[in-house]
């Protein structure tokens, strides 16, 4: 079940997805294919998962990036969003 401020109240929230992507796929491909300047950017984007950021799947880096964006969302730097979904909550909290 999920409960969903953007839909009770009328107001674009997020979205929720699946993606599915075989073994052996384009993405992993071209991420190989990059130039060495563009792998080292890479590389430190993703150098505290592992020793070997080279060796990451595109479906993990993903992953990743996912973790990191509701990590920052749960330190508060979603501040706007938050205040607004508060709002919202304290309009049903109000006597009418």
């Amino acid at each position: 079940c999920v409960y969903s401020f953007s839909k009770y109240f009328g107001a674009t929230g997020w979205r929720l997805g699946t993606i599915g992507i075989q073994h052996k796929n384009v993405f992993d491909d071209a991420l190989s294919s990059f130039s060495e300047e563009k792998q080292c950017q890479l590389d430190d984007r993703y150098k505290t998962l592992t020793p070997e950021p080279r060796d990451i799947k595109f479906i993990d880096r993903i992953v990743a990036d996912s973790r990191s964006v509701a990590l920052n969302h749960t330190a508060g730097l979603s501040l706007p969003q938050q205040v607004q979904m508060a709002m919202f909550a304290l309009t049903c909290l109000m006597d009418s």
